[in-house]
């Protein structure tokens, strides 16, 4: 299993050149990554990158030697460029006579350095073998390389000048090559505020490239609102990636010690908003995301209408996470009101419209209130306004949220499993933890839902190391506790399911997923201690019932009924458990829970 993965970078790297190939797994062998004998070889150590074996190396020097100075010089600027590169971008990087360089190229076309990958609208090249450009790239001098990077980046601005948001990150690269740090540190800059929209992580690491590059030269104003950029941006982030608490403390105080020299508002917004989403989304209870989103909406006030909208969605979205059902009810009624039908409200901060993400919420909180006919409209209108403008993160997780939930406060049929295991593949593939974190906690109630016992219970126990060891996605942890109980106990296993039931109802932010764990520690001590356990589902069950009351999270109160129903059947109280189980099928009607009505009307008809 250690070298599942080997084969395919030493052909990315090869090519399938069988002496380049050879000799990499020779050099792995030699240094000692490799141990064992051919055909039962292990990796012993991880591996960054291949490097270039001193085989490899003096044969492809060689041949670089060989060349004439005007194809060697070629060949190395090329290599400068990329592995891959335009004539038009070369022929401006040497500043030969018009017609030099046509012939050069040929002659390394010729002699299989190069080859060409199109022709329309402009040609374009390729290295043949990878280590060939790295090895062409290696045979300069540093300060001629450097020179050459910052002739690409000037090139490279001068032929995109309508697509520099696509380049900015080869733009922060060359320029960081050319030892120009200020320079990378803009384009850096621009191009996490341009990855946003479809790569947060991606984004994340040029946000802190901004950081380190801003911190490296000398302090002016544009240093400064540089690093206060970047300490909003890594805040705001923080979520998706291991940023302890206390980094994201000490990266708040200084963007604000920041903001507040530099008089920048909108960058102290920024910073706010950022606490705002890493407190809703990361869980934490230091400090409730209620204290920044207030400083955001008091800031927002002086910066016009779109900031104005962004922090009252945030608000809304903050008592939604909190599970305040009516308050944040009136909060997002408000922002949906103040973003009329303009979409692209938040895209830019955000990555995603949040004009769009209120009527998410809506939808939610129709489903919590006990209202879900007109929640699943809301529901698939957000979701088709996400996938038309492919907001892919925010769509998967209206998929998965919409899903397994919505269909365990209906008791509807379970159609939703086949769609939340394919946003979880999804989110997989994005590289994002926290991402892959939150579809695999909802993939695996679908799963427990559908009977798959074993898949459900592998799905939560990643879960639950994802969020207790790593501390991602922890918004959700009581909800996540509460579902792995139930698989424990579904699977058979009795001590498992006692222990992950009695830590699953901690006191976290989330009202009614703390409701829903005390309904999961009811069930698992029911079914474990029968009537002996009567005292702590009693308890669990009031504590059930004062969230229901704190929350108004209406459709949760006909299953406390139901789990009262059941205690009182294990307590041999039949009339006592026919009496509420009656009283819950009545308020399964009210919530519009029809699923559960005819199931409990069939119990009552037996």
């Amino acid at each position: 299993p250690s070298i599942a993965c080997l084969a395919d970078a030493v052909h990315e790297r090869t090519t399938g050149n069988p002496f380049f190939a050879e000799e990499i797994v020779q050099s792995l062998i030699e240094s000692g990554n490799l141990e064992g004998s051919r055909g039962s070889y292990r990796l012993v150590t991880p591996l960054e990158q291949l490097e270039v074996p001193g085989t490899v190396q003096s044969v492809l020097a060689a041949r670089i030697d060989r060349l004439g100075e005007r194809e060697k010089q070629a060949l190395q600027a090329a290599s400068v460029i990329g592995r891959e590169f335009s004539e038009l971008i070369l022929f401006a990087v040497l500043d030969w006579p018009e017609g030099d360089l046509s012939g050069v190229l040929g002659t390394l076309r010729d002699g299989e350095f190069l080859y060409e990958r199109s022709l329309y609208p402009v040609t374009e090249y390729a290295f043949k073998h990878p280590l060939t450009q790295e090895v062409a790239l290696g045979s300069q001098l540093r300060e001629r390389r450097a020179r050459t990077h910052a002739a690409v980046a000037r090139a490279l601005e001068a032929a995109h000048p309508d697509r520099l948001d696509e380049q900015a990150a080869l733009l922060a690269h060359h320029w960081e090559a050319a030892g120009q740090d200020l320079d990378a540190a803009r384009w850096h800059r621009r191009a996490a505020e341009w990855l946003i929209k479809s790569d947060s992580l991606e984004s994340n690491t040029h946000s802190k490239r901004v950081y380190e590059l801003a911190k490296s030269v000398p302090v002016t104003p544009e240093t400064r609102e540089l690093l206060l950029a970047a300490c909003a941006r890594l805040v705001m982030n923080s979520y998706t990636v291991d940023i302890s608490e206390d980094e994201v403390d000490r990266l708040a105080a200084e963007g604000r010690e920041l903001g507040n020299s530099l008089g920048d508002r909108a960058g102290l917004f920024m910073l706010e908003l950022g606490l705002v989403v890493t407190r809703n989304l990361g869980g934490w209870s230091t400090e409730t995301p209620l204290v920044p989103v207030k400083r955001a909406i008091e800031i927002a006030e002086d910066l016009g209408l779109e900031m104005q909208v962004v922090a009252r969605c945030s608000l809304a979205n903050t008592l939604w996470q909190l599970g305040r059902v009516p308050d944040a009810w009136r909060a997002n009624e408000e922002s949906i009101e103040l973003a009329g039908s303009n979409l692209e409200f938040g895209v830019m901060l955000q990555g995603f419209s949040l004009t769009n993400l209120c009527v998410f919420h809506k939808a939610s909180l129709l489903m919590w209130s006990g209202r879900p006919g007109e929640a699943a409209d809301c529901f698939e209108q957000c979701k088709a306004v996400a996938a038309e403008r492919n907001e892919h993160t925010i769509l998967r997780q209206m998929i998965v949220w919409s899903g397994p939930a919505f269909e365990e406060l209906t008791g509807t049929s379970k159609q939703g499993l086949a769609s939340v295991r394919e946003a979880t593949e999804q989110s997989d593939r994005s590289g994002s933890l926290f991402d892959s974190t939150i579809c695999r906690l909802y993939l695996g109630w679908a799963e427990l839902m559908h009977g798959h016992v074993d898949e459900a219970l592998a799905s939560l126990l990643q879960v639950d190391h994802l969020q207790r060891e790593r501390g991602l996605a922890c918004s959700t942890l009581t909800l996540g506790q509460g579902l792995l109980a139930e698989a424990h106990l579904a699977a058979g296993d009795a001590a498992s399911a006692r222990t992950v039931a009695n830590r699953c109802p901690v006191n976290r932010i989330n009202w009614v997923y703390e409701l829903r764990a005390h309904l999961s520690r009811s069930r698992v001590l029911r079914a474990l201690d029968g009537a002996d356990g009567r005292a702590e589902i009693e308890a669990s069950l009031a504590a059930a019932e004062q969230l229901l009351e704190k929350s108004g999270a209406r459709a949760f109160g006909p299953f406390i009924v139901e789990e009262r129903a059941r205690l009182a059947a294990v307590l041999g109280d039949e009339k006592g458990a026919s009496t509420l189980l009656r009283q819950a099928r009545d308020l399964f009607v009210e919530v519009e829970a029809t699923g559960h009505v005819a199931r409990i009307a069939d119990e009552l008809g037996a």
